[in-house]
């Protein structure tokens, strides 16, 4: 049946944190801090959404990069923060605090597409798409017809689309995600799910719309 588009729905801002230090390394588990350019997005984002919605609550990933974001945003819209391990993006074990190079030199970044390879010390892809989607599914299920926003990754961003277009593994739908833009989503109660923004920069001027894409 078709959604409503007038009846309750769970509204999900799903919001990559800021621009951060130490770019030259790995990411994943690697824990970094925002830059002050980092902390201009944040500003920046805080004033959009405190003119477009009411948040009810702030749900963050534990690495400083998402909890700096999240802090801050926190303090300038006045909504309480809960910090939620389980939506740290994938666990790159022993390539965390590793430089790009170095881990071209591991000769391992041919595996890291297979669902099923588990790095030493960290994840595998499918491990991390079955928490990201546990914690996801809870999160609805506990904030149902709230508005929650979820400062997390862009990996995670990706595996929460992933799973709502059907979990499919042979579409491997990919993209780009800014720091500080924002996802969108509509939960509604017949589980129909409507995709009102994706990748919005619109709060950010030029010169703070950095390049890294994740």
């Amino acid at each position: 049946m078709d959604c409503d588009i007038f009846s309750p729905s769970t509204n999900i801002l799903l919001i990559r944190h800021a621009d951060f230090h130490n770019k030259h390394l790995t990411g994943g588990w690697t824990d970094t801090n925002i830059t002050d350019i980092g902390i201009q997005q944040t500003e920046a984002l805080a004033k959009k959404l405190s003119y477009e919605t009411s948040i009810d609550v702030i749900i963050s990933s534990t690495l400083k990069r998402a909890e700096e974001t999240s802090r801050l945003l926190s303090d300038l819209l006045g909504v309480a923060r809960i910090l939620e391990n389980r939506v740290k993006t994938i666990n790159n074990g022993v390539l965390a605090w590793k430089t790009k190079q170095e881990a071209r030199l591991m000769r391992i970044e041919d595996k890291l597409s297979n669902p099923e390879f588990k790095i030493d010390g960290g994840e595998s892809l499918r491990e991390f798409n079955e928490r990201i989607v546990t914690v996801f599914n809870e999160l609805i299920s506990s904030y149902r017809h709230k508005t929650i926003l979820i400062v997390t990754h862009g990996r995670v961003i990706q595996a929460i689309c992933n799973h709502l277009t059907g979990g499919n593994e042979s579409i491997n739908l990919k993209y780009g995600v800014y720091p500080t833009a924002i996802m969108n989503l509509w939960m509604y109660d017949n589980n129909s799910v409507v995709f009102n923004k994706v990748n919005d920069t619109s709060h950010l001027p030029r010169n703070l719309l950095v390049s890294d894409l994740e």
